[in-house]
């Protein structure tokens, strides 16, 4: 009895000796979680106060701003007028308001109605017929009252080649001597419909005009203006040269009406040894007689317009002609890569 009376006790004691650890556990665990607690509180409120700062900074960025800021002009530069859209195949040419596109106050965007039309790749967009011009159109070239006023194309003029039939072909304009890099300037006062360069002309300008007219400058080696750019009589344009189908040096000058070419020296005197200066008269009067060569044919041309992927080769195949004829007639090498669009003179 006293034996089992003694593993009693132990019993007793063991059991109460190992609860005691496990309550120490409990409290340590008890103890980390409120640390843990105490751990995440403070990230808490670390946060807030980061939130709070930023959005400190961000409003007092927005009063600099503010302050700073430059006020609103609802008046802006006026801006050239969207590429025309317009199919390879059909080359047809989107008529726009120019005055609507360029926001300009000007009553000689609405002079005439073919000038709704805006082109900034085609010479011609206006597809008006001259031959069908019955009236006499008075046109005032330069006006001092208003600030319009006209200017040399070149400083020191010589004729060398006019207006009129050669080769066997019609020449559109009059071409004047210069050396390359002659500053070329803007006859009128106008607007540049085109600063581009082509196969014909090379670098070429053509500047639409205050009076109504138009005029065209070709073979430049040097662009100094962009299309929708306002510019003054007397404002360069470009510097001259021989680019595109072009013998040698010179300035190639074109007068258009309506998309169609007359006599530049109508308006025009290029004598220096006469004393009638070089725009002949404040007032022109355009008659359908100055139109009058459109009709006269010399001679026909038939011309071929590239489609996607066609080359020298298939052309000449297409209508029984030799590759080197075409080159020749051209005036472009055999391996030459064709754009679509572009024409290819037959015969």
């Amino acid at each position: 009895m006293r034996w089992i009376f003694t593993l009693f006790l132990f019993s007793i004691a063991y059991l109460l000796f190992a609860q005691t650890p496990k309550k120490e556990q409990k409290y340590k665990q008890n103890k980390l979680q409120i640390r843990n607690q105490n751990q995440k509180q403070k990230q808490q409120v670390k946060q807030e106060i980061k939130k709070d700062t930023l959005q400190k900074s961000v409003v007092e960025n927005l009063d600099t701003l503010k302050k700073e800021a430059i006020p609103f002009n609802p008046i802006r530069e006026p801006k050239p007028p969207a590429e025309p859209l317009f199919d390879d195949d059909t080359a047809e040419i989107s008529v726009v308001r120019v005055s609507e596109y360029l926001q300009i106050d000007c009553v000689w965007v609405k002079s005439a109605e073919y000038y709704k039309t805006w082109s900034s790749v085609h010479i011609n967009p206006y597809r008006r017929d001259a031959s069908t011009f019955k009236d006499t159109i008075h046109l005032t070239l330069y006006d001092e009252v208003k600030g319009q006023y006209w200017a040399k194309p070149l400083d020191d003029l010589l004729l060398t080649s006019p207006f009129g039939y050669r080769w066997g072909r019609m020449h559109q304009g009059i071409d004047l001597n210069l050396r390359t890099g002659t500053p070329i300037y803007s006859v009128f006062d106008g607007i540049v419909r085109i600063a581009t360069a082509g196969y014909g002309y090379g670098y070429h300008v053509v500047v639409r005009h205050i009076n109504g007219l138009e005029t065209l400058y070709a073979h430049m080696s040097k662009l100094s203006v962009q299309v929708g750019q306002v510019v003054k009589a007397g404002e360069l344009l470009g510097l001259g040269g021989s680019t595109g189908w072009s013998t040698g040096p010179h300035l190639h000058l074109e007068v258009l009406y309506a998309g169609n070419a007359f006599n530049p020296l109508l308006i025009f005197e290029v004598n220096t040894k006469s004393d009638v200066p070089f725009v002949r008269s404040k007032y022109f009067a355009l008659t359908p007689a100055h139109f009058r060569h459109i009709n006269t044919i010399v001679r026909r041309e038939y011309f071929h317009i590239v489609k996607a992927g066609e080359t020298l080769q298939s052309i000449a195949k297409k209508y029984g002609l030799s590759v080197n004829y075409l080159a020749v007639v051209n005036r472009i090498p055999i391996n030459t890569k064709l754009r679509a669009g572009q024409r290819i003179r037959l015969r």
